[in-house]
């Protein structure tokens, strides 16, 4: 129950309301009785509450409720200064005409407001002042009180009578103070790791108090935990870094990066190699899985073998260990010189080179040398028939039994001996065979090859056992021809001209023009004169201007003129080549089939407007 005390000079006052409020005692909620005013609701100052830990500063509000009405109030807050120090004061909205302690360090302190001047009694609630402690290092953990207190007549109001407000004390909860970082530094003992190597981690200074734990990881991927780690073959190429953390202290201390690691250092070069076996194109070491083997040094190869040696000739060997997953190789050995076997005498087909010109026959000798014995010989002979026409073959006195393919047209063409029926290998050596080849008039000038071919079991001795013959290819060099002064081609080689000297003019130049389709007026004419049925393949306009870009169409020798064959038409049967002449007479011209080309001569040509 609040109780309002007035002064002497109010107490007539005082008995009158006492006697008025008694008529009035069960409708009403305040009693006067011996000058008190009795309120069910009581006026109440409030200490408020807070939490913090050393070092920290916390606001305590002081607040009043139920306010009945006031123009003076002073209070006391007082406080343990040895676990609390009064920083700051902020005043509320509640109450005007602050007049606090002068100084932060009173203790207690004193809070004013002194409205006496105002004409009405102020009956706010709220927060009359906010205040800032800072909870003092080594502040003794636990509950603090502040402690809110006031005497008579500090508190009244318009009418001087004092007003009584119930007090509710405040505190602050010192908390247990938060955990300090971890400091130190987080050290690997080996910076420059190998495959294998144990890495230990240790923390160099710092205030530790707690367990530390020790994390190996590389970027984000965690490798393993512990005090020591053993660098592992996947952790090759990684960069480890070592993270500590304690069970008292916070944070996480994170270590320098190590150098990439690498792998195991190499161990130590092998002893020099031996030779296990060689021949004239090889040599063979005595082999080791865990070896590698170089004929240079340089360059290395699991194989204990080198081959595609030359004969007679002196190689450089050299081995050393081989790179593993995680070691790397090891040095190269002293060397090792060997020199290869000479060759043998390997039995041998050889077709000769010859040369000739344009229209010749030429004669290609078929040869064998070395023969270690045969009763079988079966070769093939291929050329291009678009520069070459086989003639003719003549058979040696080498081998018997020929049997060769039966038309000359064959490409390739079968040269077959059987000896099968003999008691005895033929070891004969010589001229085979003599193929007679005609130079195609339309031969491009320069090297055309012959070449032989056989497949296994197509060359054998008596014992049915297949011999290897070495193949050695002939050709034909074709000349350009004497008679020839002028040849040159047109349309990608589609059509050919060739002339003697003196019946093209210096400084002239022929035009070959392809139409396509042919016009129609020439197929009319071809059916109209040569026959309904005639099928014009090609049309091609053929001119000649001399140097004054004047035609020519009389010429004073004949011209060899080849046009190339359609895809179907290649033998040239039924096919025929026709000039115009100035009448529209189609005359047919002496022609012949040659490597895929219609030739014909002609010492005119026509005129096209």
């Amino acid at each position: 129950m609040v109780k309002h005390f007035r002064k002497n000079r109010g107490i007539a006052i005082l008995l009158t309301a006492v006697l008025i409020i008694n008529a009035f005692v069960v409708t009403t909620p305040n009693t006067y009785a011996g000058g008190l005013i009795i309120v069910d609701d009581d006026p109440t100052i409030t200490v408020g509450t807070a939490s913090g830990r050393q070092g920290e500063t916390v606001d305590i509000p002081v607040s009043i409720e139920n306010n009945s009405g006031i123009v003076s109030l002073n209070v006391n807050i007082g406080y343990d200064s040895t676990r609390l120090k009064l920083v700051g004061v902020t005043n509320g909205t509640v109450l005007t005409d602050p007049a606090h302690s002068g100084s932060f360090a009173v203790n207690p302190y004193r809070l004013c407001f002194d409205m006496s001047l105002s004409p009405t009694n102020n009956t706010a609630n709220g927060v009359i002042a906010t205040l800032q402690f800072e909870i003092l290092q080594g502040a003794a953990l636990g509950d603090t009180a502040i402690i809110v207190n006031y005497d008579q007549n500090e508190i009244y109001n318009v009418s001087y009578d004092n007003v009584y407000f119930d007090k509710n004390n405040g505190k602050i909860t010192v908390l247990e103070p938060f955990p300090a970082s971890l400091t130190g530094t987080a050290t690997i003992g080996n910076t420059n790791p190998r495959i294998g190597d144990v890495l230990t981690a240790s923390l160099v200074g710092g205030n530790n108090t707690g367990t530390l734990t020790y994390t190996w990881k590389s970027g984000a991927e965690t490798l393993g935990t512990g005090i020591n780690y053993t660098v592992l073959v996947g952790d090759l190429g990684k960069q480890i870094t070592l993270e500590i953390t304690s069970n008292i202290e916070t944070g996480t201390l994170t270590s320098t990066a190590t150098a990439a690691v690498l792998k195991k250092t190499a161990p130590s070069a092998p002893s020099v190699p031996t030779l296990a076996s060689k021949t004239h194109n090889s040599i063979t070491l005595t082999a080791n899985v865990a070896y590698e083997f170089s004929m240079n040094g340089t360059t290395w190869q699991t194989s204990n073998m080198f081959s595609g040696l030359s004969p007679s000739t002196a190689y450089t060997f050299y081995q050393r260990i081989a790179e593993t997953a995680d070691t790397l190789p090891s040095a190269t050995s002293p060397v090792l010189n060997e020199t290869t076997n000479p060759a043998p005498l390997t039995p041998a087909i050889t077709i000769g080179a010859v040369s000739g010109k344009q229209g010749e026959t030429v004669d290609v000798f078929v040869s064998i040398s070395n023969n270690s014995g045969i009763v079988s010989f079966n070769v093939n002979i291929a050329y291009d028939s678009t520069k070459l026409r086989l003639a003719g073959v003549t058979n040696g006195t080498v081998l018997s039994g020929p049997a060769h393919s039966g038309s000359l047209n064959t490409n390739p063409y079968r040269l077959s001996f059987d000896m099968s029926l003999d008691p005895e290998n033929n070891t004969s050596n010589g001229v085979i065979a003599t193929l007679q080849f005609e130079i195609l008039t339309a031969a491009a000038p320069g090297d055309t090859a012959i070449t032989a071919e056989y497949n296994p079991n197509e060359v054998y001795d008596i014992h049915l056992n297949n011999v290897f013959f070495e193949k050695i290819n002939g050709k034909v060099t074709i000349q350009e021809s004497e008679e020839t002064e002028f040849y040159m081609s047109f349309l990608d080689e589609e059509v050919k001209i060739w002339a003697e000297e003196g019946i093209i003019p210096k400084g002239s130049t022929f035009e070959v023009i392809k139409i396509v389709p042919p016009p129609p007026e020439v197929v009319d004419k071809a059916k109209d004169q040569i026959s309904r049925f005639a099928e014009v393949l090609a049309y091609y306009e053929i001119r000649l201007f001399d140097a004054n870009n004047n035609p020519i169409t009389q010429l004073s020798g004949e011209i060899t003129v080849a046009t190339k064959l359609p895809a179907g038409y290649e033998d040239g049967k039924g096919v025929g080549v026709y000039q115009e002449d100035e009448t529209g007479k189609l005359i047919r011209m002496v022609s012949w089939v040659e490597g895929g080309y219609i030739f014909y001569t002609t010492n005119w040509l026509e005129i096209y407007e």
